[in-house]
């Protein structure tokens, strides 16, 4: 597998370490989560099937993310990993 570059390897840890969650009506402060669910099913299965697509077909390097996140906070709406792929084939949908 190809080591990503110094840039994509500073920029894996950030998105590795992006505080996920879900931002309610009811909270004063929306500090504390940068990463919430995607807005429907829908968008949430797009998202899902081109990642899928990529880790089938060899379209390009997951290095973060590409997947859905395990806990409790997670079992409601429609989260996804923040993801980044890096190496990305040109003809690739994503």
């Amino acid at each position: 597998m190809k080591q990503p570059g110094l840039f994509a390897t500073g920029a894996v840890l950030v998105v590795n370490e992006l505080p996920t969650g879900e931002k309610t009506k009811l909270q004063a402060d929306y500090s504390g989560v940068d990463m919430g669910p995607l807005n429907n099913a829908e968008q949430h299965r797009i998202i899902a099937a081109l990642v899928e697509r990529v880790r089938e077909r060899g379209e390009g390097t997951i290095v973060a993310g590409g997947g859905i996140p395990e806990g409790e906070a997670f079992a409601s709406g429609h989260f996804y990993a923040p993801t980044m792929i890096t190496d990305v084939v040109s003809d690739s949908p994503l």
